[in-house]
């Protein structure tokens, strides 16, 4: 594609997936034998390169302070508990529905989560801090007790709670607490930046982020949010 510099990247991408579609079309067809679209490579745009968005610190300390004005023990403990994970273990939403009791060790030498990504297919343990094994603690005795059903987090039924559930709850916090900005994913961000703040190296919060691969960890090291 000649003279390509004077169109943004994302036009370029635009007509490179036009041009695959028809191509890819044309060999289904069988009008050509090779495509000859398939190494064209996509243009990386400034979104790519971007930092994804976490909590700002007033942002954060209004957020946790919505949380805290629960009056019901059970709501308060359990949205804090799935806060702190994603803020200060960088757990996933699918990860905080199938992290069970089991997961969580809270003995003084042995305070950590340990989590199994679905999407990097390997396990990976998180040390927790001091603040964040008290929740927990809380939230396990509150809790309804242990089960067939070990998932950390039930709902009044018994079962296992889900996204939407855990989607809706922390929603309807942030919107107490005046958040014009918020998906759970902010929280996760918040935790990336916090590691690239404290000097930890690119595969370092890779593995604490539970990815892949660096080159989508490296997106936090863009200073710019």
């Amino acid at each position: 594609m000649q003279n390509s510099n004077k169109y943004t990247h994302t036009t370029v991408n635009k007509n490179i997936v036009a041009i695959k579609a028809f191509f890819k079309f044309a060999l289904n067809k069988e009008f050509i034998t090779q495509n000859p679209a398939m190494k064209v490579k996509m243009k990386r745009t400034e979104t790519q390169y971007s930092s994804p968005r976490g909590l700002r610190e007033q942002e954060l300390m209004n957020f946790v302070k919505a949380i805290g004005e629960e009056e019901d023990d059970s709501k308060r403990l359990k949205a804090l508990a799935m806060c702190y994970l994603m803020l200060k273990a960088g757990l996933r939403v699918d990860e905080i529905v199938n992290v069970t009791v089991s997961n969580i060790q809270v003995r003084r030498k042995k305070r950590h989560v340990s989590i199994r990504s679905n999407k990097a297919n390997f396990s990976r343990t998180i040390y927790l801090d001091g603040d964040t094994i008290e929740i927990l603690k809380c939230w396990i005795d509150i809790r309804k007790p242990i089960t067939a059903n070990d998932a950390l987090f039930i709902c009044e039924r018994g079962t296992s709670i889900s996204s939407r559930s855990i989607n809706y709850m922390l929603t309807y916090y942030a919107k107490k607490a005046g958040l014009e900005y918020f998906n759970l994913y902010g929280l996760r961000h918040t935790f990336a930046k916090n590691l690239v703040t404290q000097g930890l190296t690119v595969s370092e919060i890779t593995y604490y982020l539970g990815r892949s691969d660096l080159e989508g960890t490296k997106r936090y090291l863009n200073p710019k949010r």
